[in-house]
């Protein structure tokens, strides 16, 4: 068997298991749609990324209505199977602990997340001491998928010119080939 033809599929299967990816979820926030998906990390990850807040991959950074917004259409299409156990330090919670949707980053240390107690979004602040905890590195927050760039358009003429060519050079082969008296 050829290496190369075990080779590619192997190599593959060890890119797509060593870079899990997220499935998309589409909403609606405010007529548009949008693909979000989950980051898995730390704060100081999630703003470590090339493509970290603010930018066109969190447009609800510096916006806690927004934010609101998205977390709640994101809970409302995906439900209890987005929650996460996240450790609160708040003294008011007894239990220490919160289950919140997704995670939306609206400033260097302040999230809206859809919290399941309250069936309601809050804004929460990640201070060790007082509040969340948002150096834990299983944290899920959310981005917007950014559209991959539309491919260039083709000139028209090109491809015909293109099929012109190929189909001038095979009948040109055709007629060396038929030309040549092959002997045995």
């Amino acid at each position: 068997m050829n290496r190369l033809a075990l080779s590619i599929p192997l190599g593959v299967a060890l890119l797509l298991q060593a870079n899990p990816s997220h499935a998309l979820t589409t909403i609606t926030v405010g007529g548009t749609n949008y693909d979000v998906a989950y980051f898995t990390g730390s704060l100081a990850d999630l703003l470590a990324i090339p493509n970290a807040p603010p930018s066109t991959s969190f447009p609800w950074f510096a916006d806690n209505s927004l934010a609101g917004d998205f977390a709640n259409a994101l809970f409302v299409a995906q439900g209890a199977s987005s929650l996460q156990t996240i450790i609160d330090y708040n003294p008011s919670n007894p239990t220490g602990e919160l289950f919140l949707a997704p995670l939306f980053l609206t400033s260097s240390n302040t999230f809206v997340a859809y919290d399941s107690a309250i069936s309601a979004t809050s804004v929460f602040t990640c201070d060790n001491t007082n509040a969340i905890e948002c150096e834990v590195p299983s944290i899920n927050w959310a981005f917007v998928q950014e559209p991959a760039p539309a491919p260039a358009p083709v000139p028209a003429p090109l491809p015909l010119l293109g099929a012109t060519a190929a189909f001038s050079f095979s009948r040109k082969l055709r007629r060396r080939l038929s030309a040549q008296k092959f002997t045995f």
